[in-house]
């Protein structure tokens, strides 16, 4: 029905609204429920959803969490960096990128193997 350019395309705009701005009014957890959505219904393939994702979730999460840090009168970034030993800021932004991008992930690709045992199912 679509091309494969135009699916790619469609979840990574899904995604990136999902996190950079829909995350903001309701909870956390919503990117991976975007994600699951993505696997399930617009990439078909295991491993290019669980790399599309991963990379579009840590890329919006860092931006955001750089943004909102920058504006903020007091910085939980600095804050956790103290905590950790003074790492610095990047560091922490980092960590959480790979965190929620980790998630992020692995439910598309939970929806990208749920879809294809569905199928197989109703196939058989």
């Amino acid at each position: 029905m679509f091309s494969l350019k135009i699916k790619f395309l469609l979840a990574i705009l899904l995604l990136s609204v999902t996190l950079l701005w829909l995350q903001t009014y309701t909870f956390w957890w919503v990117g991976a429920l975007c994600s699951f959505i993505i696997g399930f219904f617009l990439i078909q393939r295991n491993y290019t959803a669980l790399i599309l994702t991963s990379s579009t979730a840590a890329i919006c999460w860092i931006f955001k969490a750089y943004y909102q840090d920058y504006d903020a009168q007091v910085s939980i970034a600095v804050l956790l960096s103290d905590i950790f030993g003074g790492i610095g800021v990047l560091p922490v932004y980092i960590i959480t990128g790979l965190i929620i991008s980790s998630v992020c992930g692995l439910s598309a690709m939970a929806g990208n193997y749920l879809s294809r045992f569905i199928v197989d199912i109703v196939i058989k």
